[in-house]
This record gives C-alpha cells, structure tokens and sequence, in this order.
C-alpha cells in the first residue's frame, strides 16, 4: 500500500420489517437497508502498530499492539470495546493475509439519536466497512489499487463470521446481510439473500421508544429456552414462520394491506414467544405504541429483537400522519430514515 494511501469504506444499518428470531429457525426474514452509515478510514500506520480512533467510544489515536489486538495491559471494560474491531483484524488476517499496521478510524454517529444509540445494526455496519476496508488495502498493497479483492458473498461470509465471534455466536446475520447488500432483501440463513421490494402503497414510518435494549441477550433468552426442547415453544416458531412467509407473499402480491396486517399480527407473536421464554421482548412502549396504532386504525410492530429501541408503524400512503403528534405527546419520536439505502461502498 503506498505510503499516502487512504481508504475509505461505508455499510448501512438496517430496519427489520419481518421475521424476527424466526429467522433463527430458517424463517424468511424481511430487512430494509437505512442510510444511517458505519463510515471507515485506514492509512498506513506512522509507528510499528496499530491505533485506533472511534469517537464513539471515546478512543482517540489509542494503540494496540502489532496485529492489532488489545494490548496485554487493557482493562476488560476496554477490552470489550475492542472486541467487534479485534476480531475483525483476525479474521480477515487468518482468511486473507497479513495486514500492515493501520491508523484506523471509525464513526458511527449516524447510530445515535440525541446521545442515545438507535438499535439499527451499527455493529453489523462496522464488521461490514472494516472488513471491506481491510481487505482493500490488501488489494492496495498488492499493487491493485482500484480492485476490490471481495465479492459482495465473500464480504458477507468473512463479516459474519467476525460480527459471530464478537457476538459469542448469537445471531442470524440478517444486519450482517443488510449493510452488504442494501436495499430491501429477504435473508434466510445459508441461503442467498433475494430482493424484496415493499407494496408500493406501503408506508412505513420508524419509530424511537427513547430507550435501548440488548438484542444478544434477548437472543439468547430466545435460544436458552429453545433449548429445553418445549413443543409449545416449537410449535409456536412455526406459526411465526408462517406469518413471514405470509408478508412475503404480500410484497409479491404487492399488497401494502396484507402486509401491515401480517406485521400486526407478528407483534402479538413476538409478545407471545416472550411470555414463552421470559424475554422481555414487548416492553411497556412496545403495547403503548401499538394501542396508539390500533386507536388510528394502522398496524406496529418492534423492529429487530425488541425490548425497547425502534418500532415500525405501517400504513398506506401517509395514513399515520394525524398520529404523530399523539406520538410525540406520549414522548415516542417518529424518525426520519432514508430506507432502502445502498450496500457496503468503498469510496
């Protein structure tokens, strides 16, 4: 890589519209791109290790060690940081080469929303950017400096696996999929992911509850009592499998109406899959927010893991516009997020 050199690299989040932890089981999983970015920056390094800079997490031009690893001497509340990035560095170490040391940066202001992280996949878009990034400027070092040594498959496979390993291996990689690929793309585990695109009459507006949960601790709430092998827990992951599948017949049929009632619908079966598991997957906000909807006649549902974080609302045309202020009164926040953004770019 020359010495100047700089990459840049970006990756979308996401809004789960359908098939949330039925996804685990091989549901077909409904997930739009939003142009909220993960946005990555490499340069050679100046020193013989690495340094990160990622303002988010209050790190400036902080150094780790010659394969850019946490340092012997980090403190595990730092060391947690570090995570999603280390694991990163390895993977793409071990599958593709040795990485020169970089000086890094990551931002992911885009994620917050008045000081508070909005739970639309930032750790899914930084697995994906870094990655990308990474792997280009084995690219660059390589002499080949307008190639991108990736397919979008081999930037989803290696991602993933990191994102896996940060993660302590909780999750569908449904993010993983979205900040790849954009758009609106229906995922399914070990399969391709296929493009999806929404009723046209379809409108679907973000919602902000003001709080944040942990989506790898609901999972594996989900998947701890999974494994007890309960049949009513079985029998009930199937119906939610048949409702996703039902939404994705509504977006082949084009029918914004089918498709806001399946939403409905999944939101009673993600209230019912956490009274299955005691997750607390419909939080207070949750039933405010979809009473709110029901009194105005339109459908609401959590997007992603639940517990708090974003909810969608789903109506025709703009049929929830006398609804926002009653929103907005009640201290939930209609957010403005361009959907169906573009995939992983270097840029």
């Amino acid at each position: 890589m020359a010495q100047a050199a700089l990459i840049k690299a970006s990756a979308p989040g996401k809004l789960l519209v359908l098939g949330e932890y039925a996804v685990l089981r091989g549901a077909p999983a409904i997930v739009m791109a939003v142009d909220c970015r993960a946005r990555v920056s490499l340069r050679p390094s100046q020193h013989r290790t690495w340094r990160l800079t990622a303002p988010q997490l209050n790190l400036h031009d902080y150094p780790l060690d010659q394969c850019g690893q946490a340092r012997a001497d980090t403190v595990d509340t730092l060391r947690q940081k570090l995570k999603l990035f280390s694991a990163v560095v390895e993977c793409v170490r071990m599958q593709l080469g040795e990485l020169a040391p970089c000086d890094v940066c990551i931002d992911t202001a885009d994620f917050f929303h008045n000081g508070t992280k909005l739970g639309i996949g930032s750790s899914a878009a930084v697995a994906v950017a870094l990655t990308g990034a990474l792997a280009h400027s084995l690219d660059c070092q390589a002499g080949h400096e307008s190639a991108q040594l990736l397919s979008s498959a081999q930037l989803f496979e290696l991602a993933a696996k990191a994102h896996h390993k940060a993660q302590g291996g909780v999750g569908s990689n449904v993010d993983i999929a979205a900040s790849v690929y954009g758009g609106t793309i229906v995922h399914r585990i070990r399969q391709n992911p296929v493009p999806v695109r929404l009723p046209d009459a379809l409108h679907i507006q973000p919602i902000f509850t003001g709080g944040s949960a942990s989506t790898p601790n609901l999972v594996a709430q989900v998947l701890k009592s999974r494994a007890a092998a309960n049949t009513k827990l079985e029998q009930h992951f199937q119906h939610m499998t048949h409702l996703a599948q039902a939404g994705w017949q509504a977006c082949t049929d084009n029918n914004a109406a089918a498709l806001g009632h399946h939403a409905g619908e999944y939101h009673l079966a993600m209230q019912q899959l956490g009274a299955l598991t005691s997750a607390d997957i419909i939080s207070s906000d949750h039933q405010q927010l979809r009473a709110l909807a029901e009194q105005a006649g339109l459908h609401y549902k959590p997007s992603g893991a639940g517990g708090g974080d974003i909810g969608l609302l789903f109506s025709q045309g703009r049929d929830d516009i006398s609804l926002l202020p009653k929103l907005q009164a009640a201290g939930f926040e209609p957010l403005k997020l361009a959907q169906c953004a573009s995939g992983f770019q270097l840029l």
